[in-house]
């Protein structure tokens, strides 16, 4: 009975040491090479996303502290592969733009000026709830994308788009058309663009952006939620510069009364908490349109 007793501490003893052991083994395993591997995935995972920004941070001499150097050096060469071939899209999107512009009499600027005002509108947004949980990404698609949105105007008839005074009740059906045509004009420039979310944003805006909330806008008649977001900030920034600008058949309005008449406009043409933010810009905003008329 002793002798066994003895042995069976014995076995407990060994059962233990192999415990130990394994439980070694196992946090050794994790720590150099599952640990390391999930760092890689979750990195990669970013990267599918758009994100190229992302490093790894693997600390060693060994295999895995190499491939987590190459793997940072190559995200690096994406990265700066990828914004320089986004600079050319961005220049060739907004020659094209400008082109469009340059058949408008009225809206000379009109491109620059909202996509600067679209730009001060999402520094914003990106800083205030609940708009916090769209992405960097997204935002930058926005700002992307925002030249484009009257590229439809090309196929607009001149007799129409360069018309000094106001629109027949068929002309101006003429005219609304250039928002869908901008739809399918911008699907075909963007294209080989690989980006969907940019695609789907880009195309969002230039189809949507006179919609209204109320539903009386075109061409859909969408209203409320169902306007894409992206174009809903479009049209604030839309409508802003058309009120403070001088147009062939209209004088340009005052800050006061540009901000009154959006105001007064929040639930019926624009989204109503979406509009309260812009109105918050009008410090920045002022003073982006004030540099436009000092040059």
């Amino acid at each position: 009975m002793k002798n066994n007793i003895q042995i069976g501490k014995q076995y407990i003893f060994v059962f233990f040491l192999v415990f130990l052991i394994g439980l070694v083994i196992s946090t050794t395993f994790y720590k150099n090479f599952e640990k390391p591997l999930a760092m890689l995935k979750a990195r990669i995972e970013k990267i599918k996303q758009g994100d190229f920004s992302s490093r790894v941070c693997i600390l060693g001499n060994d295999d895995f502290g190499e491939l987590g150097a190459i793997f940072n050096d190559m995200t690096s060469s994406i990265d700066s592969q990828t914004k320089k071939i986004q600079e050319i899209q961005n220049s060739v999107i907004e020659g094209m733009a400008i082109m469009v512009e340059s058949r408008d009499n009225s809206t000379g600027g009109h491109i620059k000026r909202t996509s600067d005002c679209v730009r001060i509108f999402v520094n914003s947004l990106k800083n205030t709830e609940p708009y916090k949980k769209y992405s960097d990404s997204f935002y930058q698609s926005v700002v992307r994308a925002a030249p484009m949105h009257d590229l439809g105007k090309i196929a607009v008839d001149d007799a129409v788009l360069r018309k000094p005074g106001k629109f027949t009740d068929e002309e101006y059906e003429k005219m609304k058309a250039h928002s869908k045509e901008g739809a399918r004009i911008v699907e075909e420039v963007i294209k080989p663009v690989e980006n969907e979310e940019f695609k789907k944003i880009a195309i969002n805006i230039a189809h949507f952006h006179h919609e209204k909330w109320n539903g009386q806008g075109y061409p859909e008649k969408l209203s409320g939620n169902q306007i894409p977001f992206e174009a809903r900030i479009m049209a604030l920034a839309d409508v802003f510069d058309a009120l403070v600008s001088k147009r062939c058949y209209k004088d340009s309005f005052s800050y006061d009364k540009a901000f009154q008449i959006i105001e007064e406009s929040l639930g019926s043409h624009f989204d109503p908490e979406l509009g309260k933010i812009f109105i918050q810009c009008r410090p920045q905003l002022e003073e982006l349109y004030n540099t436009y008329q000092a040059e």
